[in-house]
């Protein structure tokens, strides 16, 4: 639920969008009023917090002053992002138009753009993690999805634990899929290896585009919760934290035969060699999609 938090100096405003919390007593948190003093930066300083529950009755109250810091984690992470997009739009077009005009310096300069776009996706995740280890509630998607009882092996499995962090998490299972490509296509023919990084990139451009115009995971909560609302407890399970990578390891992976398939039809080579240059990949995706699965269904077995 929303509820409205006022700052009552220099006239400042502010929503909060705290999300229901159960509290110890089995209350439910559903709003938290703050005051505090703005300080010009964009900082604000928060001298006391109080949450109550449904009844206004009030259960948790802090009178310690803290600073909370609007763009401090967010901001990074969103950066890293957009210069991941960018990197990307390199390496699509370095990748194709290098092999359509048959320039070997432009095809030569799709490896770096991979590997730079997988540096930045990467850096942006481990900013999430990062939020997630610190009960970072400044963070909508953290204060959503963890809270500062939740053991640390489920606050960094909480990264995937929803919407927002699971395309996350796709983004950099793709892009580390391209390196992979990057890394083992160099026996392959230029022009052909060229176009297969330059698919790729585009591929990861429209998975990028989404997250940052309409799942992004560095939205803000200000001010932000006193404490987050929990991971789902369905998905406090070890097997359970492992089933969602294998799984998206394992289905992004088809991105690459799909990234082959294409660079043989811009060849005009549809013939056995490009299946058979494909097939290793293809195996080894199998080989991840099928331990997701096994892992699901042992889940599924002991827990529903």
């Amino acid at each position: 639920t929303d509820a409205r938090a006022k700052v009552t100096n220099y006239g400042y405003d502010a929503l909060n969008r705290l999300r229901q919390t159960t509290h110890p007593d089995n209350s439910i948190i559903t709003a938290n009023y703050a005051s505090g003093t703005a300080l010009g930066d964009g900082r604000t300083a928060f001298t006391s917090t109080t949450v109550r529950d449904e009844l206004g009755r009030d259960i948790v109250t802090h009178k310690d002053a803290h600073v909370t810091h609007p763009f401090q984690v967010a901001g990074h992470g969103t950066a890293q992002a957009l210069d991941a997009r960018l990197a990307q739009a390199l390496q699509a077009f370095f990748g194709l138009a290098g092999a359509q005009f048959g320039n070997r310096r432009w095809m030569a300069a799709a490896r770096p753009a991979v590997t730079g776009q997988w540096v930045f996706i990467a850096l942006s995740f481990a900013v999430l993690s990062w939020a997630f280890y610190k009960n970072d509630f400044s963070v909508l998607y953290v204060a959503s999805n963890s809270n500062s009882a939740l053991p640390t092996f489920y606050r960094f499995t909480a990264v995937w634990g929803a919407h927002e962090g699971s395309l996350l998490l796709w983004a950099l299972a793709l892009s580390t899929w391209s390196v992979a490509v990057g890394v083992w296509s160099r026996d392959l023919p230029e022009t052909y290896a060229a176009r297969v990084l330059g698919v790729l990139g585009i591929v990861s451009i429209g998975f990028q585009l989404f997250i940052l115009m309409t799942s992004s995971p560095f939205e803000r909560l200000f001010p932000a919760a006193t404490d987050g609302r929990d991971l789902n407890p369905l998905l406090q399970d070890p097997a359970l934290a492992i089933h969602p990578p294998m799984l998206y390891i394992g289905y992004v992976g088809f991105s690459v035969a799909f990234a082959f398939a294409v660079a043989a039809l811009l060849e005009g080579k549809l013939d056995e060699k490009w299946a058979r240059w494909v097939r290793p990949w293809t195996t080894v995706t199998w080989m991840f999609l099928t331990i997701g699965i096994a892992l699901g269904s042992w889940w599924a077995y002991y827990e529903l």
